[in-house]
């Protein structure tokens, strides 16, 4: 497929994955050269959509570990929605303010 696009052997290539090992496979293979694994911003905004839910949920022994659950869960909300918009910066600035 890479060779019908207009690809060498010396062609580099860039691979975007979620990093496993199937999606990866194919472009190491296809590399003249030693690959390494980045991760892109959606997949890692994807990896982290379920924390909201386990900040709210634990611990939640009083009201007050309640209350900073449920704002430990908006923060990681709105860290996944930046991500997930390509606001890098501002992702790492919340991740920072949080002290997570």
């Amino acid at each position: 497929m890479l060779q019908a696009l207009g690809a060498t052997p010396t062609t580099p290539a860039t691979i975007l994955s979620d990093g496993a090992d199937g999606p990866r496979s194919p472009g190491e293979a296809a590399s003249p050269d030693p690959t390494h694994r980045v991760i892109d911003w959606f997949h890692l905004a994807m990896r982290v959509q379920h924390l909201p839910h386990t900040a709210t949920n634990w611990p939640d022994a009083t009201e007050a570990d309640r209350q900073a659950g449920a704002r430990l869960a908006e923060t990681i909300e709105r860290i996944r929605w930046r991500l997930w918009h390509g606001q890098v910066r501002r992702a790492l600035d919340l991740i920072a303010d949080a002290s997570l």
